[in-house]
């Protein structure tokens, strides 16, 4: 679930239905926070009809979903999903070939049904894959297999024509999880328009759940060495390596195959030379082979030394020895067995010459176990699931009317075309039973007291076409063996509005809690690291911080510059970069260029990415005054504008919404170097409602939806956007790591958030002071003299720790897992100052030898803290 802090100007002010299911049902005047009511394209995202393109008739299908385009939401996903990096020392001596098509965690070659090869690929196998290897059971057992299907119906728009993103699939893994292949009844036990019913089903899934999914960019030779790394060892040291996956054009007659040559590794075997240009087809990785070959150029030679395409640099798109070996969903009758080679020539290959979507492919780690602390369980009757919307939240005011904190769900998100409740044509398939975690929501609760938990159910029905109620809603408290399940009751849902439902409940549980109580003082300019620290819950832990902006709406005159007129390369989906004339802070980072694009955003790379929905701004680093299908068309005096000096910055759009050349629109954003944002609209902006605003820095937690996004009345107004009062160069990483090179000022308030593997979160905000010297003098507080190390690194099976303490006082030096888990205590004593030593032996504190992996250390003197990584090797 996406976390909706950030949110609150973002949903509707208007009245609201609340009914409190502690016997006391009763109407409520404003909510001040609502679900933004964007009713999203149901066929923006792939061509129509599923087609067969295996040229034996008589053999199984080779499905494909036809040529598709990706959705902004997706496109964004793919760019912005987080990148797994492998530092100098964590690279291994790496083997010349890896095949996990031979472990027993993958899943037996399979057919997918429907246009579902997105879900066949990430769920199908990538899915099953990796749970399974955690928890070391066969994948060719049913019991231990995952459908294709529970994941597909929710983002297929109701079609099995519609294909879909193996991404958005592992969002509802995180999210929902995934029942088990005889729970749901096969691959495909809901046909392609199904949506799965019954309270435990859901709760099944919710054991069955992925933790994050990273992009690993295969465009260099150091992205090659990382998706090796995966396969080989997870790229931490683990005993079995991953999969991964990606997505190509496949269209039987216009992707390239051939044999692998005579005399050569695997010769005789499938090798694609070249995908087709469009984009409808997804697969997964599962191992490599650094000694395939194949000549390219006909030269008679196999090199990876030579400029194959000419463009005067040697990079991997001139290799033509190395490759990966992937497996699709066709069955066994394709290739061999299922399974074909790729050189890792088409990773870095642009679409457009026959590579990968994005020349980035994609990994996926799952969660051994997951245990909810509480779930909801409800039962909805809608006639059209499409018009709704979910939301979840909780107030510690046991009297509040509306939620203090929300998250929406992936599921009911306006999703599944315009059917009944569960895709069919009887009555019984207007009913819909559901089950959600509220794990996280536990982050704002007080174990000792109770609480009210909230359902929002926003139904988008302009036209009054539909109607529908809340049948039942309970609460389950698991771990502690508790549940409650009020009676059944009917409730009618506001016709085109948001209904609000909530319990009142005390939910024991132990949360995590942040550890670290202060952060050690910085230096100006001067990098630094710092491990946070957390106990409790259930590691490992997911960081973030928080960087919340201010909206404010203002009177200004309109800014209808037109000193410079930029000139996108087109006028539809056209992007232009161009240079301020100061830098431009946003979200911790500093801008000297800035990409226009036609489509009314603002973004940080000079590429297009579509941003016209709520979902699709959450993903992406980017200010968005106006998004929506806009054409610039000069016959008609429109076209973008850019005006600035050492004060400012504004971009003027003026456009029309495609395809209706009737209605320009006019609005521009202004930019201040102390990073304030505004945002202007002329009188003339759309009476339509499918169109976003607001801000976002890309990362899923910070982001603001403007107040009037989606209004119909946002002529003649201004927005201002004030950032927090935040350092530049600080980041925080998701395995807890402060990390940065501060500028000069502070102190700063940063609010740290975690969330354990059972979602459930933890906060808190910590001053950070920014220390300053004079010149020749090094302050007292300052760490860089406690010289941490450790050697050897990687280590096998000791590795020796060296350090100062600076000053007299107590010392602790501890090992950690990357997830915050506490492993060992070296040391923790009182100490004098001095130079120490200490060897680690790969033990925990009971004695039990370690997995291999990376590790962290981290040495707590009377000046401070400073961490460290290591990685042992087995």
């Amino acid at each position: 679930m996406m976390s909706l802090d950030v949110m609150r100007a973002g949903w509707m002010k208007r009245r609201r239905l609340t009914c409190n299911l502690d016997g006391k049902a009763r109407a409520v005047g404003l909510l001040t926070v609502g679900l933004l009511l964007i009713l999203l394209p149901q066929n923006v995202c792939f061509a129509n009809d599923v087609i067969n393109v295996n040229p034996d008739s008589a053999g199984e299908p080779w499905l494909l979903g036809s040529c598709f385009d990706l959705t902004s939401k997706q496109q964004e996903r793919l760019r912005c999903s987080p990148r797994l990096l492998l530092l100098p020392g964590d690279r291994a001596v790496l083997p010349i070939e890896v095949d996990n098509s031979t472990q027993m965690f993958l899943r037996p070659v399979f057919a997918q049904s429907h246009g579902s090869c997105g879900q066949a690929s990430g769920v199908g196998y990538a899915f099953t894959y990796e749970i399974n290897r955690l928890r070391g059971l066969d994948s060719s057992l049913p019991d231990n297999q995952y459908p294709t299907h529970f994941t597909y119906n929710f983002l297929n728009f109701g079609s099995g024509n519609n294909g879909s993103l193996y991404l958005d699939g592992w969002d509802i893994l995180t999210e929902l999880g995934c029942p088990s292949l005889p729970t749901y009844g096969g691959l495909a036990g809901h046909g392609s328009r199904g949506w799965a019913h019954g309270y435990d089903l859901y709760r099944e899934a919710m054991g069955n759940r992925a933790l994050t999914s990273m992009t690993i960019e295969v465009d260099t030779a150091e992205g090659i060495e990382t998706l090796k790394a995966w396969l080989h060892d997870h790229a931490d040291g683990s005993a079995v390596g991953g999969v991964a996956c990606f997505a190509a054009g496949a269209v039987v007659g216009f992707y390239s195959e051939a044999a692998l040559p005579a005399g050569t590794p695997h010769a005789g075997e499938m090798v694609i030379t070249e995908w087709d240009h469009r984009m409808n087809h997804q697969m997964t990785i599962v191992g490599y082979n650094d000694e395939i070959r194949f000549d390219f150029n006909n030269d008679g030679y196999y090199t990876n030394d030579v400029d194959l395409n000419h463009d005067e640099v040697i990079d991997v798109r001139d290799w033509e020895i190395g490759g990966v070996r992937f497996i699709n969903s066709w069955g066994a009758g394709w290739a061999n067995g299922g399974l074909a080679f790729m050189p890792y020539r088409l990773l870095a290959m642009p679409v457009a010459e026959g590579g990968i979507m994005e020349s980035s492919v994609h990994v996926l780690r799952a969660r051994e176990d997951c245990e909810p602390e509480l779930t909801m369980q409800f039962t909805l009757r809608h006639d059209r699931r499409n018009a709704l919307k979910l939301g979840i939240g909780v107030a510690s005011d046991t009297l509040a009317t509306s939620p203090e904190h929300m998250l929406e769900a992936t599921v009911l998100c306006r999703q599944g075309g315009p059917y009944y409740l569960r895709g069919g044509g009887t009555e019984g398939d207007k009913t819909l039973e559901l089950g959600l975690d509220l794990s996280p929501l536990l982050a704002h609760v007080d174990p000792d007291a109770p609480a009210r938990f909230f359902l929002l159910v926003d139904e988008h029905d302009p036209f009054g076409l539909s109607e529908g109620e809340l049948v039942s809603l309970s609460l389950f408290d698991l771990k502690w063996g508790e549940s409650e399940r009020p009676p059944a009751f009917g409730s009618s849902l506001v016709d085109n509005d948001l209904s609000v439902f909530s319990i009142v409940r005390q939910v024991d549980f132990a949360p995590p809690v942040i550890m670290t109580n202060h952060l050690p003082p910085v230096l100006p300019e001067v990098p630094f690291s710092y491990a946070m620290e957390a106990v409790g819950g259930t590691p490992p832990y997911h960081w973030y911080l928080s960087r919340p902006y201010s909206e404010t709406e203002g009177v200004a005159p309109y800014p209808a510059v037109d000193q410079l007129q930029l000139n996108p390369h087109e006028e539809f989906w056209g992007v232009v970069e161009h240079e301020l004339d100061f830098p431009f802070p946003f979200y911790g980072e500093e801008y000297m260029r800035i990409s226009a694009l036609t489509d009314g955003a603002l973004l940080f790379n000079p590429s297009h990415v579509p941003l016209y929905t709520e979902n699709s701004l959450h993903a992406y680093r980017a200010i968005v005054p106006n998004g929506s299908t806009l054409h610039m068309s000069p016959p008609l005096d429109e076209g973008l504008w850019y005006e600035g000096d050492e004060n400012s910055a504004t971009f003027r759009w003026r456009a029309h919404r495609y395809p209706c050349t009737n209605e320009t629109q006019d609005f521009a954003v202004k930019l201040f170097p102390d990073g304030v944002i505004e945002f202007h609209y002329s009188d003339l902006m759309p009476t339509a409602t499918d169109w976003v605003a607001g801000i976002s820095s890309g990362d899923g937690h910070n982001f603001n939806i403007a107040d009037l996004s989606g209004a119909s009345d946002a002529g003649l107004r201004m927005l201002r956007f004030t950032p927090p009062y935040l350092p530049s160069g600080v980041a925080l990483s998701t395995d807890g790591f402060l990390q940065g090179q501060p500028s000069v000022g502070g102190p700063w308030e940063l609010t740290f958030f975690l969330r354990d593997a059972d979602n459930i979160g933890a906060a808190k905000t910590l001053p950070l002071i920014c220390a300053t010297t004079h010149v020749g003098e090094q302050p007292s507080t300052a760490t860089a003299d406690m010289l941490l190390r450790n050697f050897p690194n990687p280590f096998n099976p000791n590795t020796t720790i060296t350090f100062a303490n600076p000053i007299d006082g107590r010392v602790t030096l501890r090992v950690y897992t990357p997830g915050g888990a506490l492993v060992r205590t070296l040391i923790n004593e009182e100490m004098a100052k001095g130079e120490r030593a200490i060897v680690w032996d790969g033990r925990t504190d009971a004695g039990a030898p370690v997995a291999a992996g990376i590790y962290l250390y981290r040495l707590t003197t009377a000046r401070g803290s400073v961490s460290r990584r290591m990685v042992l090797l087995k």
